[in-house]
């Protein structure tokens, strides 16, 4: 999911990413405020978004919370595109998450 306080504000992506080959892998995180890329280790994942996790931060992202934002994950493999949920500080479990 991506968290904001209101459209174009930063957003910041909630998600756990999964390395099951045997060579790390650099993983693409595209949106429509722009990219960031992050490692995964072979056979571990990576938690972005929480309090112990990695910040994936994206600056003006256009998307009002309630609606679905295309997000794109690109490996040196694969291409996925999914619509992501953005939500807001509204329910008290994301409110400490929300940037």
């Amino acid at each position: 999911m991506l968290l904001t306080a209101q459209s174009s504000s930063p957003a910041s992506l909630v998600a756990t990413l999964v390395n099951q080959g045997e060579s790390s892998e650099e993983v693409r995180i595209v949106t429509s405020a722009g990219s960031e890329t992050v490692t995964v280790k072979p056979a571990e994942s990576v938690q972005l978004g929480t309090s112990d996790g990695q910040s994936v931060t994206f600056d003006g992202l256009d998307a009002k919370p309630g609606a679905l934002e295309p997000v794109t994950f690109q490996t040196s493999t694969v291409t996925e595109t999914l619509d992501v949920p953005v939500l807001d500080g509204s329910l008290p479990q994301y409110q400490d998450l929300v940037p």
